[in-house]
């Protein structure tokens, strides 16, 4: 069986082939399984990574942060927050569309951050437009703090971090 998937987010459609034998389990990438190739090399759909910004731990996202893939990110944040860090950001510079479903993740994310004394910094830069879009349009920089540059979240973790 040969056909073809269309599915349309937003105003980009995703045109995938499929085949009987990615039915039945053949190596096709899975949202639940970040940083998985397509058999013969390809791209990765979604990852998050854990990194260091501004001194600071972090959730590097890269990919699309939106139904499928917020459980994820929200099951990692969380487990950073479980180990009661200072401060953390959530890096999406590499994130490549984010939909309400993403946004909504965040701000739960903040509030969470927030209830635990922990300071959230969410970094997007200007730049990176798909991602941008959404957060301005929604205004989610009055609930979710936002940055466009790492320069701009403040050094107070690292300072407690050095002793100074």
């Amino acid at each position: 069986m040969r056909g073809t998937l269309w599915a349309s987010v937003g105003n980009r459609t995703l045109n995938s082939m499929f085949t009987a034998a990615h039915l039945l389990g053949s190596a096709w990438p899975t949202l639940s399984s970040p940083g998985r190739t397509r058999e013969g090399g390809g791209t990765v759909l979604f990852e998050i990574g854990r990194t260091t910004v501004a001194g600071r731990a972090a959730l590097t996202v890269r990919g699309e942060l939106d139904l499928a893939t917020a459980p994820q990110l929200a099951a990692a944040a969380e487990e950073l927050m479980s180990t009661s860090p200072d401060g953390f950001v959530i890096d999406l510079s590499p994130t490549q569309f984010l939909d309400s479903s993403g946004a909504r993740t965040l701000m739960v994310l903040a509030r969470s951050a927030r209830e635990a004394g922990v300071e959230l910094h969410v970094l997007v830069p200007r730049g990176n437009r798909p991602v941008r879009l959404p957060i301005d349009l929604l205004d989610l920089g009055t609930a979710v703090p936002v940055v466009a540059a790492a320069s701009e979240i403040g050094t107070s973790v690292a300072r407690e971090d050095s002793g100074t």
